[in-house]
C-alpha cells in the first residue's frame, strides 16, 4: 500500500482528496487534505476495506480537509465500523460543524 493516495474526479485535474498515510506499530494515521465529497469518498471507502482489522487504532488527521459532504461523512462512518478505535483529530469548522449538527462527534472520536 503506497503512503501516498489521490482521489480525482478527472485525471488531468488537481486531485479533489489526498490521504497521506503513516502507519506506527498497532495504529495508522492518516492525513486527510481537499475535499471529503462524493466525487472522492470512495478513496476513503477502499482504503477503509485494505486497513480493516490491521489497526487497533486509525487517527484521521482532518486539519487539510477543507470540506465534507453526506458522502464523505457515510465513509468515515464506514471506516469507523472497521477499525476498534477510530479518533478524528484537528477539524476546521467546516469539518466539525455538520458532525456536530448530526451527533456524531463521539462516535467518531472527533477531538
Amino acid at each position: 500500500m503506497s503512503n501516498d493516495l489521490e482521489s480525482r474526479a478527472d485525471p488531468t485535474a488537481r486531485p479533489l482528496l489526498r490521504m497521506h498515510l503513516e502507519p506506527l506499530g498497532p495504529a495508522l494515521t492518516i492525513h486527510l487534505a481537499g475535499e471529503l465529497d462524493m466525487s472522492s469518498a470512495a478513496s476513503l471507502d477502499e482504503l477503509a476495506a485494505t486497513v480493516d482489522g490491521a489497526f487497533d487504532l486509525v487517527v484521521l488527521d482532518v486539519r487539510e480537509l477543507e470540506f465534507i459532504d453526506s458522502s464523505g461523512i457515510h465513509a468515515l462512518l464506514g471506516l469507523r465500523a472497521r477499525v476498534p478505535v477510530l479518533e478524528v483529530r484537528n477539524p476546521r469548522r467546516a469539518v466539525l460543524v455538520p458532525l456536530e449538527i448530526l451527533g456524531l462527534v463521539g462516535h467518531l472520536g472527533v477531538g
